[in-house]
């Protein structure tokens, strides 16, 4: 048998491992592991290099405000943005999929909101010079703007188990031939009567096996851990996310996404700060620190903002405030 029949042979016989794990999520796993050997040669990997060049594989930029600090998306890779409920995780993915929807195909796949809200939402990002005071007029010309271009909404038919629902999502980004997926949110994936965690291990585990057979990024939502009083809320890190940990083990980057909680002078509710941050919870190509952001509430858009314009919270030393605090 000649190199290249044996390459072929090989990936059919990974191909269809693949498939039985995408249909059975969490039991074929194992069968794969133990019935498919894993190791492949230099010159295998060689020519799944030359085949992703050929086939147009390529990283596909956003915005700054991300690519800045994670770079473009890369194919076959799982990136997650986390953040409180309420923190803008939905507008800043908009933002991010209305940049790529300009050159490439890719799906919005909302399990929280209807299309129409999610259209809404998108009208001003799609439309900036247009006034948002006639939302009637601003959805009408975001339709004729939107239309012609690689966007894709998302209508969810009655209520699944998760393994459908995973299911089904992965089916549809395969037919759609979809260049990047987007999944909001990571909570309403996972649902579960029992063993909640395990559940998200599995599905977890499952994006990462199909961003990679997809050749596609998938960029997925994810709720932090919300304290008990609302009023009172910790800056987020890593730890803060929900779960079993297994999402922030396999995902190749993770965003932490805040806006700080404020309240006005005789406000019963608090609000959002418009300036937050993006940080760099992990990423596996480097890279760090966090990048100072304002979101526009009404129009749903984000530009770059600087440290002196965040709400810091003020830090005590013997009863005073830190001289940088002061500054």
């Amino acid at each position: 048998m000649t190199t290249p029949e044996r390459i072929e042979e090989e990936k059919q016989k990974n191909r269809k491992a693949i498939l039985r794990l995408r249909e059975e999520v969490g039991d074929a796993l194992a069968d794969y592991q133990d019935k498919q050997s894993l190791s492949i040669t230099a010159e295998e990997a060689y020519r799944i290099v030359c085949d992703e060049k050929a086939s147009g594989r390529k990283a596909i930029p956003t915005i700054p405000i991300w690519d800045d600090r994670f770079g473009p998306l890369r194919p076959g890779n799982l990136y997650v943005v986390a953040g409180y409920p309420g923190a803008g995780k939905t507008s800043l993915a908009l933002n991010m999929a209305w940049a790529i929807a300009q050159h490439d195909k890719l799906w919005f796949c909302c399990l929280e909101m209807e299309p129409g809200e999610v259209l809404s939402m998108m009208a001003p990002i799609a439309c900036p010079d247009t006034p948002i005071e006639d939302q009637d007029a601003l959805l009408t010309k975001a339709y004729a703007v939107i239309q012609p271009t690689g966007m894709r909404f998302s209508r969810i038919p009655g209520s699944r188990d998760w393994k459908a629902m995973f299911k089904s999502i992965i089916r549809t980004a395969e037919m759609e031939k979809v260049k990047v997926l987007f999944i909001d949110n990571f909570m309403y994936l996972t649902r579960a009567t029992k063993d909640v965690l395990a559940v998200e291990g599995i599905v977890s585990m499952g994006l990462k096996q199909e961003a990679q057979r997809l050749g596609i990024p998938i960029v997925l939502l994810h709720h932090l851990r919300k304290p008990d009083s609302d009023d009172i809320e910790p800056e987020p890190g890593a730890h803060a996310m929900r779960g079993s940990g297994a999402l922030h083990a396999d995902a190749s980057a993770v965003a932490i996404l805040h806006h700080p909680l404020i309240k006005g002078e005789g406000e019963t509710y608090s609000t959002r700060h418009p300036v937050g941050y993006i940080s760099v919870a992990k990423n596996r190509w480097g890279g760090g620190g966090k990048k100072y952001v304002r979101l526009d509430g009404e129009r749903h858009t984000y530009s770059p903002a600087s440290t002196y314009e965040y709400p810091h919270p003020t830090k005590q030393k013997g009863g005073r405030r830190s001289e940088a605090d002061q500054r």
